[in-house]
């Protein structure tokens, strides 16, 4: 203030880094630093930090960051920004009824083998490293969990939720 009061601003965020997200936008500014893909990749470089990034887009409902955790190379090109936001919802939907996370549980290696969140005969839930069009790898939800998302969404669609609703699908 301008009498010398300490005081506070608050401002509120989706936690989302998506191109228009407001929270980029804000951190690009205050760090004079655009940030390259490669910056954005670092999210994803671990299964934790993948789980993590992927329920905190779907927590803000911000579906199409979330489909970023998902590994969309079984769908044509044309498809994936279409259909990538409806699968991350439907798994966000999926996970809420298949038991609790522990986040701790989720492994921080790198370079680890996959993992296997749950299993069961709609089909798996797992994140594995993946190499991408460009050469560059991540961990993502992989290919057959991705498959397997609209038979396993069928399976708990008249379920309650087992941990605190994320997000309602109609």
């Amino acid at each position: 203030m301008s009498d010398g009061r300490p005081f506070s601003v608050f401002k509120e965020y989706s936690i989302s880094l998506y191109e228009t997200a407001k929270l980029r936008r804000d951190m690009e500014s205050w760090t004079g630093v655009s940030f390259t893909q490669a910056m954005i990749d670092k999210f994803n470089q671990d299964p934790s930090a993948t789980m993590r990034r992927f329920l905190m887009d779907t927590m803000t409902r911000d579906f199409y960051s979330a489909a970023r955790c998902l590994d969309l190379s079984a769908l044509a090109q044309e498809e994936r920004g279409e259909k990538g936001p409806v699968l991350a919802g439907q798994l966000a939907f999926v996970m809420q009824r298949r038991g609790w996370l522990f986040l701790q549980e989720v492994p921080n290696q790198p370079n680890g083998p996959p993992f296997t969140w749950h299993a069961d005969k709609s089909g798996r839930i797992v994140l594995e490293r993946v190499r991408g069009e460009d050469g560059k790898e991540a961990w993502l939800f992989s290919k057959k969990t991705v498959r397997n998302i609209p038979a396993m969404y069928e399976q708990v669609k008249d379920s309650p939720a087992v941990w605190n609703s994320i997000l309602e699908l109609g």
